[in-house]
């Protein structure tokens, strides 16, 4: 499959706000599960902010804040930073752009990487608030990270017009 540049940067920010989506959705699922069944070890997190908030529902409020200020701040500074990176060598190709120039062996390697640390994740003893925060912050850096491809691909759709 080869593409334009402009589709190429989009898929990238296609892939990397999808994935970003699904695991917010699974973060914040965690964290309501986690208040849901009131167990010991699914409330590690959750159980020491309730002391200081007296509400297993506020502490969760401020933890999941706290892992999208995370995240934001990760996909703005450290993901965005990436996505430029990738974005300028993908500038530089010339057209049409096949799939294995969008996705080198590098980048593969670290997203089985990212999958296979995800698996190991999901079958950990770790409790449901901590994975929970992981997601979140995790997917909302994603979601950033993919913005600034969507920004890109527009920027240059406009300096071609």
């Amino acid at each position: 499959m080869k593409l334009k540049r402009m589709r190429a940067i989009a898929l990238l920010g296609i892939s990397w706000f999808g994935i970003g989506l699904f695991l917010l959705y699974k973060g914040i699922f965690l964290l309501v599960h986690a208040l849901t069944f009131d167990y010991m070890k699914n409330q590690v997190v959750i159980r020491a902010m309730k002391r200081f908030l007296n509400s297993s529902e506020h502490a969760a409020i401020v933890i999941l804040s706290f892992a999208l200020f995370l995240g934001i701040i990760k996909g703005r500074f450290i993901l965005g930073r990436t996505a430029r990176r990738t974005v300028s060598r993908i500038l530089q190709t010339p057209e049409p752009i096949s799939l294995k120039e969008i996705f080198p062996p590098k980048y593969l390697l670290l997203v089985a990487f990212m999958i296979t640390l995800g698996l190991f994740m999901n079958r950990s003893t770790l409790s449901f608030d901590i994975r929970g925060i992981i997601d979140v912050a995790v997917g909302s850096a994603l979601i950033q990270g993919g913005m600034q491809y969507f920004r890109s691909a527009l920027q240059l759709k406009y300096i071609k017009s």
